[in-house]
């Protein structure tokens, strides 16, 4: 009987364990090796500090005069507003009033204001009435209001009264004043310097103001 003999099987050609491990080991340190490390920042110097320093006093001192304005505004005096202008002065005179009783222009010791109407009138006058009650809302308590008629031969006390009870008014201290007709007239152009007269009776609007 014939033996056949064993082919030997080849060399096993892996690469040695120490040697890869050897050669990764250096791929690895190259790839370090190749990249840059971080450049470090110096210490900060004296020198730096004191800038540094420096810069957060100026910007302390800036706030605090931003602070001390901003504080500065409410202390301000409020603009103080010009006087009106004086057109002329009032002498002594002595009203009626819707009650009947008399009133001197020198008992009105605190301030006033004053329109001109009268009774008759029955487009514009109504509405300086409303105009007036208007105002009152919005003046302080201390100033009076006085409706002076125009027309003292027809507006006496009592047609006064029925006009201003017309037209709601009950306050204290708006007044309804008439007087003699002619210190009256004479003393609404001459020293109020208002413009007085009849209305043309050939003015189609003379029935519903005749002055």
């Amino acid at each position: 009987m014939t033996k056949t003999p064993s082919t030997p099987s080849p060399p096993s050609k892996t690469p040695p364990i120490a040697a890869t491990h050897s050669e990764s080991s250096r791929s690895e340190d190259e790839q370090f090796e190749a990249e840059p490390s971080a450049p470090r920042l110096p210490p900060p110097t004296p020198l730096l500090w004191f800038r540094w320093g420096l810069w957060a006093l100026l910007i302390m001192v800036l706030l605090g005069l931003v602070g001390v304005w901003w504080q500065a505004r409410d202390l301000r005096p409020a603009p103080t507003a010009e006087p009106l202008p004086i057109f002329g002065q009032l002498p002594s005179f002595e009203f009626v009033t819707s009650d009947g009783e008399a009133l001197d222009l020198e008992e009105l010791t605190t301030p006033w204001v004053a329109d001109f109407i009268f009774t008759r009138c029955a487009v514009t006058c109504p509405r300086m009435t409303s105009k007036m009650r208007a105002l009152g809302e919005s003046l302080p308590s201390s100033v009076r209001r006085l409706s002076i008629t125009v027309d003292p031969d027809y507006d006496t006390p009592a047609v006064l009264h029925d006009y201003a009870k017309a037209h709601g008014v009950s306050e204290d201290d708006w007044l309804f004043l008439t007087a003699e007709p002619d210190p009256l007239r004479q003393l609404i152009r001459e020293n109020f310097l208002l413009g007085l007269s009849n209305a043309d009776p050939a003015d189609p609007n003379a029935a519903a103001e005749p002055i």
